[in-house]
């Protein structure tokens, strides 16, 4: 069974998903492109994959056919299924990470981007 992840990895390059997303996602997402391209293209069958997958984004098979060929070349080759990794969570989160640590008393927020004010109880401001 195909990895998830590359699953979702082949999914998105098929389906051009940089289009849309912030600038952070956009340059993550760039780099993973560049990576998966730069390793299939060693391959003739892996190269066609891709491809094949970027033409028609909406064919399932095609982009099974193209997670799989990631997974294959992550079994073997563990570094670059590690960069892979940290690429598609880079180009997934934009390259923010919310953490809390230790005791909290009180509300929090964890966000990335906010536009307008954020408000805990009371009565709305003017």
């Amino acid at each position: 069974m195909t990895d998830p992840i590359m699953v979702a990895i082949a999914t998105a390059i098929a389906g051009k998903l940089a289009e849309g997303i912030s600038d952070a996602s956009r340059a993550a997402f760039a780099s993973l492109t560049r990576a998966v391209r730069g390793r299939l293209r060693g391959d003739p069958a892996d190269a066609a994959a891709l491809e094949a997958a970027e033409a028609r984004p909406d064919d399932a098979a095609l982009v099974e056919r193209l997670a799989a060929a990631l997974d294959e070349a992550c079994a073997r080759d563990r570094a670059f299924r590690d960069e892979l990794t940290l690429l598609w969570t880079a180009a997934r989160d934009g390259g923010v990470t919310n953490t809390i640590g230790g005791a909290v008393h009180g509300p929090v927020v964890q966000a990335r981007d906010v536009h307008g004010g954020i408000r805990f109880g009371g009565a709305p401001g003017p």
